[in-house]
């Protein structure tokens, strides 16, 4: 995603704009060009809002009953356009910029400032390193910094959207020489096994055991690999087939992981082979993109069915009700592609903040939740609140993503020594 700063910078430089460097009042000078007598104009306004990237979302103006419908509809398209430019965005890689000799712990959390991905485990470590990193990606930062300090990363440490790192056990090899890396993903290879089942013999072959990584940023919904997308030739160029009929398997994170592994078996190369030449294959993963809080104001008793859509998602607020002092807010939450995130397993959405304020700005969290509907595209929500007086001057807020972003992990590895 592109930084306020870098947005502000590029916009400088354009003629006309003069020392304007303000994202709101830039946005209000493109917008009202948006309706300019000349076509000419009114594409020119359309494209700059465009360019300046997802950072304008948050001062983009809502259409309301007087917006002329010119205007309506290029703002609905800039929106969607940046948007859709937000949730990809999700998953590049954030990148990394220090130089100098620095603590480990000073490096880290130049680290985390800079790409917004939480650590922990570092603070008491006292190593000193060198660094020299010019925008580099997380990953590879993370990792020349953990092998210049003897730590590695516990994948499993337990602490929501935090990357725990750990001591490395002596002996263990550098993260950077082992590791493969596509946007804010990052895989290696953890082990090889030659496998020999006496009591299961579909079960003989190599067994080959990767690790994945995500930058703790990502709301990571899901992970599938289809087993036809590998490719693996041994050091004599010849082919090392998948063993049997492998399926796609998925695998969905638990909350406070930020990693895991999975197992291909193949089919046991010659004796004569001493290596994999090669091992290439492709992960499919679905990424929660941009986060947006959907609002509902006025008089929510008598709401009834009001909508509000941003990017591929639309809240709706169905109705409420009353019972024995507790208020019930009814939602929807309905996706134009949910790409089977929705499944009745996953329980990621469940997560999604939801709240009251008052008319004193006080925030109100619900009592309770339940679910009242599950399809492969809409999920019915139910918010129970207890509110001693009532529910007048009271504004509900459902956060969520505002689309769901399918991305493909591929990985390349070579010469891995056979056992």
């Amino acid at each position: 995603m592109i930084a306020a700063w870098c947005v502000l910078s590029l916009l400088a430089a354009q003629p006309g704009l003069g020392a304007e460097r303000d994202v709101a009042a830039i946005v209000r000078r493109w917008v009202r060009q948006l309706d300019a007598s000349e076509l000419s104009r009114r594409d020119e306004a359309e494209r700059a809002l465009i360019a300046l990237g997802p950072p304008a979302l948050d001062v983009l103006p809502p259409p309301d009953d007087r917006t002329p419908p010119e205007i309506r509809r290029r703002l609905a398209r800039v929106r969607s356009a940046l948007e859709d430019a937000a949730a990809r965005g999700a998953i590049r890689a954030a990148t990394v910029t220090l130089d100098g000799e620095m603590p480990i712990a000073q490096a880290l959390r130049a680290v985390e400032q800079q790409t917004g991905n939480r650590l922990a485990g570092f603070e008491d470590r006292d190593a000193v390193v060198q660094t020299d990193l010019r925008a580099t990606p997380f990953w590879q930062a993370l990792d020349r910094l953990l092998d210049a300090s003897a730590l590695t990363t516990d994948p499993y440490g337990g602490e929501p959207r935090t990357l725990v790192l750990v001591a490395r056990p002596e002996g263990d090899t550098n993260r950077g020489e082992r590791a493969a890396y596509d946007g804010a993903f990052r895989i290696e290879p953890l082990r090889i096994i030659a496998a020999k089942d006496l009591l299961r013999p579909a079960g003989n072959g190599l067994r080959v055991a990767l690790g994945v990584g995500w930058e703790p940023r990502l709301d990571l919904i899901l992970l599938e690999h289809d087993p036809a997308t590998l490719r693996c030739a041994d050091n004599q160029g010849r082919t090392v087939p998948v063993a049997g009929a492998m399926g796609k398997v998925e695998f969905s994170p638990r909350s406070g992981t930020t990693g895991l592994e999975f197992e291909v078996l193949f089919e046991r190369p010659s004796r004569e082979s001493r290596a994999l030449a090669s091992l290439d294959g492709e992960l499919s993963a679905l990424v929660a993109g941009r986060v947006e809080s959907f609002v509902f104001g006025g008089d929510l008793a008598k709401a009834r069915d009001v909508s509000v859509r941003k990017g591929a998602v639309t809240v709706v607020l169905e109705e409420s009700s009353s019972r024995l002092g507790a208020y019930r807010i009814h939602a929807r939450v309905r996706f134009d592609d949910a790409s089977r995130a929705l499944e009745s397993h996953r329980g990621w959405i469940f997560s999604n903040e939801a709240w009251l304020v008052d008319a004193k700005g006080t925030r109100i969290e619900p009592a309770s939740l339940d679910v009242t509907r599950q399809t492969p595209h809409e999920v019915g929500l139910d918010y129970w609140f207890n509110l001693p007086d009532g529910l007048e001057g009271h504004a509900f807020t459902y956060r969520g993503p505002t689309a769901l972003v399918r991305h493909p992990v591929r990985f390349s590895f070579a010469d891995l020594e056979l056992p």
